[in-house]
């Protein structure tokens, strides 16, 4: 099975764009098809494809297999029900209120998520978990949940994953393997492996190898009167460094504008003096 985009329907209904898109991947691959999309009228309306299996996903199984009952109707994308994401917690996002937690502690939390996921199979349905394994975002590669303000993702993609970030089993994995032995042929679920050994790491320190007003020599400057886009200097994500010379003293209160889509770190004669952002 393939997933043709990723909830589409949250962001768009163009049916052109869908086909092609299916178009290159049935040319290209033998494999079936499905859309994922929250359950809702919209959600579904503009994801869905006509010859394409409509599958939906979310935290509730029950309230999204009623809304994939409800709003589509069309027989060519009904088929096998399947649970495209059951969610098992949620994001973790920079200057969050709350602190990490994988939830593998929690265990009304996990109570909850057996009893759903044993709901599916019982009905003759089918999850996918989101996420399985919690693994990392590496770089600056994590993204955002959303905009406005901008809500940027730590790197840990461990979010009450049953296989935590070090690929570890945790204790909903047991909880989850015990219910699901129930459901498949005898003997046709393997052992648990043997956990792999924790490497040890002698202690070591880290020296700096470059400041970040350092990098100015190494790297092309380009002159503007007004700060350019990250994307228009080629770059897609990491640091631009923006600077300007105040030739004379100035007063009142700088503007700024309608904010950054990002975060700001703002230095005054190398000095660092503050942080800006869309959040705050």
């Amino acid at each position: 099975m393939a997933q043709l985009e990723n909830e589409y329907g949250s962001f768009g209904g163009d049916k052109t764009y869908l086909q092609r898109m299916a178009g290159i991947l049935r040319d290209n691959f033998e494999v079936f098809l499905y859309t994922n999309d929250g359950g809702g009228k919209g959600y579904l309306a503009g994801g869905t494809l006509h010859g394409v299996l409509a599958v939906v996903d979310g935290r509730d199984p029950k309230d999204g297999f009623k809304a994939l009952d409800k709003y589509v109707t069309d027989p060519t994308m009904l088929g096998p029900r399947l649970y495209g994401e059951y969610w098992l917690q949620w994001f973790d996002n920079w200057s969050a209120s709350v602190t990490h937690s994988n939830g593998s502690a929690d265990k009304n939390r996990i109570d909850t998520h057996i009893n759903n996921l044993e709901w599916i199979l019982k009905n003759g349905n089918s999850f996918n978990i989101y996420m399985f394994h919690g693994g990392t975002n590496f770089g600056f590669e994590s993204g955002s949940t959303g905009a406005n303000p901008t809500t940027a993702v730590t790197s840990s993609y461990d979010y009450g994953a049953p296989l935590d970030e070090t690929g570890r089993p945790t204790e909903i994995y047991y909880r989850l393997r015990d219910m699901i032995t129930k459901y498949a042929h005898s003997g046709s679920i393997p052992k648990v492996p043997a956990l792999p050994r924790v490497a040890k790491v002698d202690a070591f320190s880290l020296k700096p190898v470059l400041s970040l007003f350092g990098t100015r020599s190494y790297q092309p400057q380009r002159d503007s009167h007004s700060p350019a886009a990250m994307e228009s200097l080629g770059q897609s994500y990491g640091y631009v460094l923006y600077e300007h010379k105040v030739l004379k003293n100035i007063t009142g209160v700088l503007h700024p504008g309608d904010k950054p889509r990002d975060r700001v770190i703002i230095y005054i004669n190398g000095n660092k003096v503050g942080v800006g952002s869309d959040g705050y």
